[in-house]
């Protein structure tokens, strides 16, 4: 049987620490082959999204990070996404027009993860969460605290920012909860962000299924 440990306890003082998400774009661009923008700040739990507009493949590779080593393809006209939860300065190259470490010279880039400031203090009614256990199989139970009426959604993303499962999608009373939700078979081993929302709020935690 698979278990889940979760644990996402994520409290500035009395309140709930959440950051509004944002999509950003990085366009690999031609003549010379560059990315564009070449430096990007974004927050904790933004995604960004890789866009090829040339005419050639240009994999991507990040020398730093949670995302180092990888190969992310960058076909012609093809694109993919990464949701940054890490603060941190990551840089990254293409594979076939750039070299490793060799930022800022070539195809290179950098972007730089800030923790992010959007703070609040239940304004979606959420006192705490907690997920558990951790790691990972069938089950995972969700205990928290909604303060008013609300939209409470669960879901499973995974390294490229692709949603693989809802776990939990209601509307729920004001009140006390240990909800026990199931993870879908088809569910593979590996790591995982655990997106936890809370009407427009939200939080994220990179977990692992085993």
């Amino acid at each position: 049987m698979k278990k889940i440990y979760l644990l996402l306890i994520l409290l500035v003082g009395a309140g709930t620490l959440v950051f509004a998400q944002t999509k950003h774009v990085v366009t690999a661009l031609s003549n010379p082959f560059r990315y564009s923008p070449q430096d990007l700040s974004i927050n904790t739990g933004d995604t960004v999204e890789f866009r090829n507009s040339t005419s050639v493949s240009h994999p991507t590779i990040f020398d730093n990070g949670p995302f180092a080593g990888a190969v992310n393809a960058l076909p012609m006209n093809g694109s993919f996404k990464l949701v940054f939860t890490q603060p941190g300065a990551f840089t990254f190259y293409c594979n076939a027009h750039a070299t490793a470490n060799s930022y800022p010279a070539g195809q290179t880039g950098k972007i730089t993860v800030t923790a992010s400031t959007g703070v609040t203090k239940n304004n979606a009614g959420l006192s705490a969460i907690q997920v558990y256990p951790n790691p990972a199989t069938e089950k995972i139970s969700v205990i928290f605290n909604l303060k008013k009426d609300n939209m409470v959604t669960v879901k499973l993303i995974d390294v490229l920012g692709n949603e693989v499962a809802t776990l939990l999608n209601d509307r729920l009373s004001s009140g006390e909860y240990n909800q026990s939700l199931a993870i879908p078979s088809r569910v593979s081993k590996g790591l995982y962000f655990v997106k936890v929302s809370i009407g427009s709020e939200s939080s994220m935690k990179r977990i692992s299924i085993q």
